[in-house]
């Protein structure tokens, strides 16, 4: 695998996941949630380095003996910018491997050398697969942090990127502060309010307004997207299931035409 390839293969992964992940996280028995609520509590992670030695040790020989080759790589390089190729690829390796939390502190490291605010959106992005695709409440509360951390990196270095501040909030809409869970939903609400035609935003208002049934609002904020830019196929998708969702099934067809074509 080329180190371009590589490099194509885990922001698209990313991509992928995450403005799918945009979001929905499963549901969870509260007799589980409740337990494993409770071992998020008395866990505590020391390093990356031991999340990582715990996965090593469960993978196959063939993935060890590349993964090994990866570090080699990494440990001879001369300088940052050899460093940050290989650190693509080992993130690559990770994400391939749906260990999104080492494939976000190796997407993380290219960002702490590179410190520009695309690549902390990248780390960002990547610990976000982790979480809605995090195998156990423990690693995704730890991807959520991490991601936040990294969001807020990204605004430090570009605060007016919307595009940034919206995938914050989105992550924080997706999981909830205990003591704030409308934390995310506000900050979509200021942004909007700030940014009244950002694309961006009114998408990711229509989709949370989808999942709380309130299908009037989605659908407002979704035809006002498609009169800023009426070619946008995800939201006509989104439309159309919210049309179908309302009961509006044959208004519904022509936006399910056009996310079909």
């Amino acid at each position: 695998m080329t180190t371009k390839t590589s490099q194509i293969l885990a922001i698209g992964l990313t991509i992928l996941f995450v403005l799918v992940f945009y979001f929905g996280c499963s549901r969870v028995e509260p007799k589980v949630a409740q337990a494993e609520k409770s071992r998020s509590a008395n866990f505590t992670v020391t390093s990356v380095e031991n999340v990582r030695k715990k996965v090593f040790d469960s993978l196959d020989v063939q993935s060890r003996s590349f993964y090994d080759g990866l570090l080699l790589e990494l440990e001879t390089s001369s300088d940052d910018s050899s460093k940050i190729e290989v650190l693509k690829d080992i993130s690559s390796f990770w994400f391939s491997k749906g260990e999104f939390a080492l494939a976000g502190d190796a997407a993380e490291e290219i960002a702490t050398l590179s410190q520009d605010p695309l690549s902390w959106s990248i780390a960002a992005t990547t610990y976000g697969a982790g979480v809605s695709l995090g195998k156990t409440e423990v690693k995704r509360t730890f991807n959520q942090s991490k991601a936040v951390n990294a969001f807020e990196q990204a605004i430090s270095l570009e605060p007016d990127n919307i595009q940034h501040k919206t995938n914050l909030a989105v992550v924080y809409a997706e999981r909830p502060p205990e003591d704030n869970p409308m934390k995310g939903i506000l900050m979509l609400l200021d942004l909007d309010k700030a940014n009244p035609d950002n694309v961006g935003v009114l998408y990711q208002l229509a989709r949370f307004g989808i999942q709380t049934n309130q299908f009037d609002k989605a659908i407002g904020r979704l035809e006002r997207i498609l009169a800023i830019d009426p070619s946008l196929k995800k939201a006509h998708c989104l439309l159309a299931e919210a049309l179908t969702k309302a009961n509006r099934k044959e208004e519904a067809q022509v936006h399910i035409s056009a996310c079909e074509s």
